[in-house]
């Protein structure tokens, strides 16, 4: 029989809380509070420190005198498993990262005339008083395209044609930039559009006459 082993180890930063709240990692920071689900599994047998993860992984806490680490091992014997943990491990680490320093996604808006227009908008019926930000993106369409960001994310705009955005969850921010790539996708020909920043695109040769 194979032996498919796999032990991760993770280490906690002292300015970062790790909860494990039924079936989601909840991690708080300096920065904020983001969450990783954990799929429910068939069988739920739960202790305070340790879980079953589902596709044959074991997640637990260790204390040690200089830091808390994530544990994060296989219960089933097979390739398919091991393969599988160091993506599962990568996860858990993006997470910590974003809490503690955040993620920044730059957006370059290519094209005559075309820009972007950001405005904060200050909610006063909040006692919180967020301020919601409002993108207005114009883009060669006879309107232009609006979007409200949620408040868990930042944006900046350096020039009207670079968006950057900001936030601890990366995969949270990357929905919302595809989300605004997809107002104007780079065409072909000329790759007039919504990019990412130094995002390579191949451009067609147009017909000669």
């Amino acid at each position: 029989m194979n032996n498919h082993k796999f032990i991760k180890s993770i280490k906690i930063p002292n300015n970062v809380h790790v909860l494990l709240d039924n079936d989601r990692l909840i991690f708080l920071g300096p920065l904020g509070v983001t969450t990783f689900s954990l799929s429910s599994s068939n069988e739920k047998q739960e202790t305070q420190r340790s879980k079953e993860l589902p596709r044959g992984f074991q997640l637990g806490f260790e204390k040690t005198d200089q830091c808390n680490r994530i544990v994060l091992q296989n219960t089933e014997n097979s390739k398919q498993t091991q393969m599988c943990g160091n993506t599962l491990a990568s996860l858990i680490d993006r997470k910590i990262a974003g809490v503690v320093q955040g993620f920044f996604v730059s957006l370059e808006i290519r094209g005559i005339g075309y820009r972007v227009i950001l405005k904060e908008l200050e909610d006063f019926s909040n006692s919180n008083r967020q301020v919601e930000q409002k993108l207005t993106f114009k883009l060669g369409y006879s309107h232009d395209v609006e979007m409200i960001l949620p408040t868990n994310v930042r944006a900046f705009c350096p020039k009207p044609s670079l968006l950057c955005i900001y936030g601890v969850d990366y995969q949270f921010l990357s929905q919302i930039c595809s989300k605004i790539k997809s107002f104007k996708e780079p065409e072909i020909y000329k790759g007039k559009g919504i990019r990412f920043k130094d995002e390579k695109i191949r451009l067609r040769i147009g017909k000669r006459k």
